[in-house]
């Protein structure tokens, strides 16, 4: 049907899809919010997340940009946006559009 938005559930489950999510995370051309959720430790199951992403993803779509993060990723990640921006074990972050990392007297701010 012409005009709609397929569903795709975004698994990030390696070091390189991670570092290809922080570079669309820090993109200044990036107009939308990206939800990231997370499996629990340990896990690559993309349906133990605390909510129902497909769901969500219905929801939403064309709205956010949405994808899960595997236990392993959600660390590599880390590196890339700083402990203070990282997501894990369930928990779920809101990147909204021109999120960069900035240092004002020694601590980092998410704008």
């Amino acid at each position: 049907m012409a005009g709609r938005h397929r569903l795709h559930l975004r698994i990030v489950s390696t070091p390189e899809e991670a570092d290809k999510l922080a570079d669309f995370l820090l993109s200044s051309d990036r107009q939308h919010p990206v939800v990231a959720a997370t499996t629990p430790a340990h896990s690559e199951d993309p349906e133990q997340t605390i909510i129902p992403v497909r769901n969500f993803i219905r929801r939403t779509v064309g709205f956010v940009h949405t994808v899960v993060l595997t236990s392993v990723v959600s660390y590599a990640l880390r590196e890339r946006t700083g402990s203070e921006f990282s997501v894990y074990k369930r928990a779920i972050r809101t990147y909204h559009p021109g999120f960069v990392r900035t240092r004002i007297n020694g601590l980092t701010t998410p704008w």
